[in-house]
């Protein structure tokens, strides 16, 4: 009786599993359904984001985003973080943890993006810079940098200054403060002496 039972499984098994086969093959021909499946997976309907399209009343796919739309990564509410000032006036401290990690990241994305033009450590000179004469961009390895405050360092960064161009789009938040803790790490002591506001718009360049 129990081998029985047992035969009687196995039929059922072998039975149900040769059903099963079967139909995933039937699902993955490209004839089943009138020829859907993986072939309608490659020519289903799509929007190019640079093409056309009747949804839209200008006809466009790419749509400006809504007024008042803020990204998801976006950091509300800390404009000491994200513009370098604290109710008008800008930081003197970095704040975000200024440690061995911050500062390599930010000698490397001043490598990237600071030493062609201001030269290896800031010290003037770049391939770039050395080509822009008269209007040649300064040494960042200067009293002058070194006396100003943070907040105005990485609001040239973000916004750019004179001829420099901004970098907002390049390096994100923290990236911006590695790169001024980076400079700040090259300066010798500041001055006692505070800075004109005048001379704040130069770290990018000359007027």
């Amino acid at each position: 009786m129990m081998a029985r039972g047992r035969s009687f499984s196995s039929g059922f098994l072998a039975t149900w599993l040769l059903l099963c086969a079967a139909l995933l093959l039937a699902g993955c021909s490209k004839g089943y359904g009138n020829g859907w499946d993986w072939e309608r997976m490659r020519k289903q309907k799509r929007a190019d984001p640079f093409g056309a399209t009747p949804v839209f009343p200008d006809g466009k796919v790419l749509q400006t985003p809504p007024a008042g739309t803020v990204p998801t990564d976006a950091i509300i509410g800390n404009t000491a973080l994200t513009e370098g000032m604290n109710e008008g006036v800008v930081v003197r401290a970095v704040p975000v943890r200024v440690d061995s990690a911050l500062l390599a990241d930010g000698a490397e994305r001043f490598g990237i993006f600071c030493t062609p033009c201001h030269g290896d450590r800031g010290v003037g000179g770049g391939t770039v810079g050395v080509n822009l004469a008269p209007y040649a961009p300064p040494a960042l390895v200067s009293p002058m940098v070194a006396g100003t405050p943070v907040g105005a360092l990485y609001r040239v960064v973000t916004q750019g200054g004179a001829r420099m161009p901004a970098f907002a789009a390049q390096l994100d938040v923290r990236q911006r403060w590695a790169v001024v803790a980076y400079l700040e790490s090259l300066q010798a002591p500041p001055p006692a002496v505070g800075v004109d506001s005048a001379d704040v718009g130069k770290v990018g360049g000359n007027p």
